[in-house]
C-alpha cells in the first residue's frame, strides 16, 4: 500500500502548472490500492479459515465419537471387571465356606478317629483279659480233665474190685444198672423194696461225669435233706456199696 501511495505522489508533482487559458481537468490518476490483491488473500483467508474450522469441527467430532467409544469400552470394560469382581467374591465366600465345612469335617473326622481308638483299645483290653482268662480256665480244664481221669481210673479199679459184690446186689437184692445214653450217666433202679409193692421199681440218676457225684430224677420222691446227707457221705468216703444201702433204705422208710 505505501509503494502505491508514493507512485501516486510522484506522477502529481510532474504536472506542469496551469496556463492562462483554462483547460480542461486531467482526469484523476488511477491508483491501484491493491483491493483485488486484499480481496483474494482474504478469500484465500476465509477459505483457509473456513477449512481450518472444518478440520477442528471434524477433529472435534472426532474426537468426541472415539471419546463416546472409549466411554462406552471403559464402561464395558468397568462392567465385566465388577462381574468379575463379583463373582471372585463369590468365589472367595465359598472357598470360606469349604473351608469352614472342611475344617468341621476334619475335627469331626478327628473325633471319630481318636473315640474308634478308645473303642479299640478298650477292645484289645477286653481281648488281653479274655485270652488270659481262656488261658487260666484251659489251665484249669486241663487239671480238671486229669484229676477227672484219675478219679475215673479209681473208680474203673474199684468197679472191678467191686464187681463181685455188684452181681450180688442184682441178683440177690433186687438192683440193676442202666444206661441213660449220656456219658457218665447212670441210673440205678430197685425192686422189690417193699414187700407189700414188690412190683414197685424205684430208681434214681448218678452223675459221674465231675469229681463230686451227684444224684438226680429220683423216683419216687425222696426227702431233699436226706439225699443230701447220703451223698455227702458217699463224695466223702467214696463208699460206693454203702452209698447204695444208704438209697435202697431211703426208699423203703418213704414207700407208703
Amino acid at each position: 500500500m505505501a509503494t502505491n501511495t508514493s507512485s501516486a505522489h510522484h506522477r502529481a508533482s510532474s504536472i506542469p502548472p496551469p496556463t492562462s487559458a483554462p483547460a480542461p481537468p486531467p482526469p484523476l490518476p488511477s491508483v491501484d490500492l491493491g483491493f483485488d490483491d486484499l480481496r483474494e488473500r482474504m478469500t484465500a483467508f476465509t477459505t483457509s479459515f473456513d477449512e481450518f474450522i472444518e478440520r477442528g469441527r471434524r477433529q472435534l467430532l472426532g474426537d468426541r465419537t472415539q471419546f463416546q467409544r472409549t466411554m462406552t469400552e471403559n464402561k464395558e470394560t468397568q462392567r465385566q471387571l465388577t462381574s468379575e469382581l463379583d463373582a471372585i467374591a463369590e468365589r472367595e465366600l465359598e472357598l470360606k465356606q469349604q473351608a469352614e465345612k472342611d475344617a468341621q469335617e476334619a475335627l469331626e473326622v478327628e473325633r471319630v478317629i481318636a473315640e474308634m481308638e478308645l473303642k479299640k483299645k478298650a477292645k484289645d483290653e477286653y481281648k488281653a483279659n479274655l485270652l488270659s482268662q481262656i488261658a487260666d480256665l484251659k489251665e484249669v480244664i486241663e487239671k480238671r480233665k486229669l484229676a477227672l481221669s484219675n478219679e475215673q481210673r479209681k473208680v474203673a479199679s474199684q468197679g472191678a474190685k467191686n464187681a463181685p459184690e455188684v452181681l450180688f446186689w442184682e441178683q440177690y437184692l433186687g438192683m440193676r444198672f442202666k444206661s441213660m445214653g449220656v456219658p457218665d450217666k447212670l441210673r440205678i433202679i430197685f425192686s422189690h423194696v417193699n414187700d407189700a409193692k414188690r412190683d414197685q421199681e424205684c430208681s434214681f440218676g448218678l452223675d459221674l461225669s465231675a469229681r463230686e457225684y451227684d444224684v438226680f430224677q429220683i423216683t419216687p420222691e425222696l426227702p431233699a435233706d436226706a439225699v443230701a446227707a447220703v451223698l455227702e457221705k458217699l463224695n466223702a468216703t467214696r463208699n460206693f456199696s454203702g452209698f447204695l444201702v444208704d438209697m435202697r433204705k431211703l426208699f423203703k422208710e418213704n414207700i407208703a
